[in-house]
């Protein structure tokens, strides 16, 4: 992929490396989505198309084990624990953890952007009552001002590049 962005960025200046991060960070979290990008020209003739291997439904990557770790020690010191996500609409990243979470005998909820931002408090208030010791989120959607105080451990699965959102999302 670098060698491509790399022979293309002649032809498509920024364009070409465009791709590049969500493309190379979702494949290395989730290899079992495969990749495949097409490069195309200004005319969309494709220049390039790069693949790579879809892998198994139930394969874990080693940063999924790492987090199934980190997470089931948090919750046994009695923590709640928050995960933040990027990608989070086309490469369903929280649905992904979700799965790998519970295949490892851990229950963990999803807000997401159904859930209004005027809406968010009283959600994060509901599931604190109902035991939910697990969240998972897109981390732009908590730098409203929430208060996640209930909880304490945060983990950042992926980072955004809007240092400002990783910012607010680390406040919380």
């Amino acid at each position: 992929m670098y060698n491509a962005c790399q022979a293309l960025q002649k032809d498509l200046s920024t364009a070409a490396w465009s791709k590049f991060n969500p493309s190379v960070l979702n494949y290395a979290d989730q290899p079992t989505l495969g990749m495949s990008i097409k490069f195309e020209s200004k005319d969309g003739d494709v220049l390039k198309h790069i693949k790579a291997p879809t892998f198994p439904e139930n394969y874990e990557t080693a940063k999924e084990r790492k987090l199934v770790e980190i997470v089931l020690k948090r919750l046994a010191q009695n923590r709640r624990v928050i995960i933040y996500t990027n990608y989070t609409q086309e490469y369903r990243t929280n649905q992904r953890l979700k799965k790998v979470l519970k295949r490892n005998g851990i229950d963990s909820v999803i807000l997401d952007g159904k859930v209004s931002a005027d809406q968010r408090f009283d959600w994060l208030e509901q599931e604190t009552q109902k035991g939910t010791r697990v969240i998972l989120c897109n981390q732009r959607l908590v730098e409203c001002g929430l208060d996640l105080l209930a909880f304490p451990t945060i983990i950042f699965w992926q980072m955004s590049d809007d240092i400002n959102t990783v910012r607010q999302a680390a406040k919380r």
